[in-house]
């Protein structure tokens, strides 16, 4: 009887174990899909260029930081991926865009806005390469 318990017991269980390792690799596949679209809206400021207006940086910037808080929101699912250094250099980013000096030149504001964009995404590979390249 004790041993017919155990099996129906393993019989209920077993979908919701089975849902579980799906549920990490959905969580981890959805974590890598909205990294990767973090990656292409840094690139939307990389792009920036010459014949833009500050409204195009504006714009892009808020396109990156709605991606980055779909990178976030998927993260808190997963247990080991530590976003710090991707953190600190999109806010390093945001920073040089919110610094430039009102009298620069375009070259100038382009120039630390892409340098710091490719510092973003640089952080961004790392983790690609360590969290979602078995995917």
């Amino acid at each position: 009887m004790r041993k017919l318990t155990l099996l129906g017991l393993v019989i209920l269980l077993l979908p919701l174990l089975v849902a579980c390792g799906t549920t990490v690799e959905s969580a981890k596949a959805d974590f890598c899909d909205n990294l990767g679209a973090f990656s292409e809206s840094l690139g939307g400021l990389r792009d920036i260029g010459i014949g833009s207006t500050k409204d195009d940086l504006q714009g892009a910037l808020k396109d990156a930081e709605n991606a980055w808080g779909d990178v976030k929101d998927s993260a808190g699912k997963l247990e080991d991926v530590q976003l710090d250094a991707v953190e600190n250099a999109f806010d390093d980013l945001k920073d040089a865009i919110k610094n430039i000096p009102d009298d620069a030149t375009l070259a100038d504001a382009l120039t630390a806005v892409k340098d710091a964009a490719l510092a973003t995404l640089s952080q961004i590979v790392q983790i690609t390469t360590t969290t979602c390249s078995s995917q």
